[in-house]
């Protein structure tokens, strides 16, 4: 029997299908093999576990508020909803205009590195495999959501079970002979010199767990997400530290930053392939091909569902929010958009013959994290003012915990912009300084500027930015406790 889908498919995502859109979309093989090998290089510090948790319990007062905010106002645009209500129509445009800049060239970023990650263990142009990455990206995502995650949760375990591996490695068989716990203890990072520039990197390792709250509409329950948010951080924290550790340990706490910096010796991998032989090297080099795949089925999957829901309320032209589908209503317009951008993005770089990784990757990449951390700062803010103006007693959720979010990520905002430089790996990084953040910053104008014509052009549009309620959804029937699993 087929359903005539009017809205995005409820109740048809547990915890476990949102922890992987979540995880996912930070690709922990890619982090571990590139932000952590690059920390260890550019900084010179070989005690930057603490940085995840630091950086992962400011996430987690940020995440009060989100959540709370997702709770009430159950948007598959959550930045551009969440604003809009909090700090004004104006505002809320402004912001989804970051989203989309921000999750649209991390997707095309990551094509970048897919792509330079394939051709240097396969051979071939980078762009043949970013293409060819695209074309199964846009099959899939036209798919049911369903789908995707299940995919995903297979993509995932196979990638974390690489690296607890290496792992294992790290900590029962240390290079030193014994295990050295010092760069567990905050004292070494915090007296290093080079706070700021871990920091820097850490932050990039997290962006996409904020991703749960775009699958609100499509989430069994408020409970789901929460559940799905906090466990994404949490894991990914302690995951991060105990990995970049068991690293440092793998190679000897006095040789990682030397042996981080020679490319020669191809870490992470170059650990496996010594202890394991070449065949599990190559898998872990797989793995991170695969990982790679996945944050993009991930990250394209909030960005269809983010120009869905702005088509919803007629701020982007409607028929862009479409949706088929015989199994569970997909916005296929919005898939079909996503992909279009993609192309252009990677086309572009190609043709201008910059490379993959120094140029499409690292400014790209950098890009987003800029404009999620000026989101969430500025979501901090909101959830404040939205709860104080419908008579909400604030407390420690809704107050303490946003005050202090908002300024713990200003600083790592700010650390990250003074650190372009390094973050970026080249010698622009003082011009990058300026012209990333302008980017963004003009793109929040761009999206002002819009609002202001639709207030003149369309006052009614303009009076629903961000407040356009869910349209009645089509529920499968599936079992709702197997969903809470």
């Amino acid at each position: 029997m087929s359903l005539t889908h009017r809205g995005l498919t409820e109740r048809s995502l547990g915890s476990v299908d949102l922890m992987s859109l979540g995880i996912s979309a930070s690709c922990p093989m890619a982090v571990l093999a590139g932000a952590i090998v690059a920390t260890f290089a550019v900084t010179g510090v070989v005690d930057m576990s603490p940085s995840f948790i630091i950086i992962g319990i400011a996430l987690a007062l940020f995440a009060s508020g989100f959540l709370a905010m997702s709770r009430d106002i159950p948007n598959a645009a959550s930045f551009y909803a969440f604003l809009a209500q909090g700090l004004g129509a104006t505002t809320g445009l402004a912001g989804a205009a970051v989203s989309l800049l921000s999750y649209n060239v991390v997707q095309v970023s990551l094509y970048g590195l897919f792509g330079a990650v394939a051709s240097g263990i396969i051979g071939g142009p980078w762009w043949a495999w970013a293409f060819a990455a695209w074309l199964a990206i846009g099959l899939l995502g036209i798919l049911h959501i369903g789908v995707n995650t299940r995919l995903l949760v297979v993509i995932l375990v196979l990638e974390l079970a690489v690296i607890a591996l290496l792992d294992f490695t790290g900590l029962l068989a240390p290079a030193n002979g014994a295990l050295d716990s010092s760069p567990l203890l905050p004292g070494g990072l915090l007296t290093s010199g080079a706070l700021g520039g871990v920091l820097a990197f850490s932050i990039s390792s997290f962006i996409g767990f904020e991703c749960v709250a775009v699958y609100r509409e499509e989430a069994v329950s408020h409970r789901s997400v929460a559940v799905a948010c906090y466990a994404t951080i949490g894991f990914l924290s302690i995951f991060y530290a105990l990995s970049s550790w068991a690293l440092a340990s793998a190679v000897g706490t006095d040789r990682i930053i030397d042996t981080a910096r020679d490319p020669a010796a191809n870490l992470p991998f170059g650990v496996l392939g010594e202890h394991y032989g070449s065949f599990v090297q190559t898998v872990g080099q797989a793995m991170l091909i695969t990982g790679l795949f996945a944050a993009l089925l991930s990250f394209h999957n909030v960005v269809a569902r983010y120009v869905y829901s702005l088509a919803r309320e007629s701020v982007l032209p409607t028929r862009l929010g479409t949706l088929s589908g015989a199994q569970g209503a997909v916005p296929i317009a919005g898939s079909l958009a996503q992909t279009s951008v993609a192309a252009l993005g990677i086309a572009l770089f190609a043709i201008a013959g910059l490379d993959p990784i120094a140029a499409l990757f690292t400014w790209l990449s950098e890009l987003s994290a800029l404009g999620i951390l000026a989101l969430m700062i500025c979501t901090s803010i909101a959830v404040m003012r939205y709860y104080r103006t419908h008579g909400r007693r604030l407390g420690f959720k809704l107050g303490l915990a946003s005050v202090a979010s908002a300024v713990a990520l200003f600083a790592v905002l700010v650390v990250n912009v003074a650190n372009m430089d390094s973050i970026t790996n080249t010698e622009s990084g003082t011009a990058l300084r300026w012209i990333l953040p302008g980017i963004v910053v003009a793109t929040a104008a761009a999206g002002a500027y819009a609002a202001r014509r639709i207030r003149v052009r369309a006052p009614a549009v303009y009076a629903l930015i961000g407040r356009g309620e869910p349209k009645p959804l089509a529920v499968p029937e599936r079992v709702l406790a197997d969903l809470e699993m």
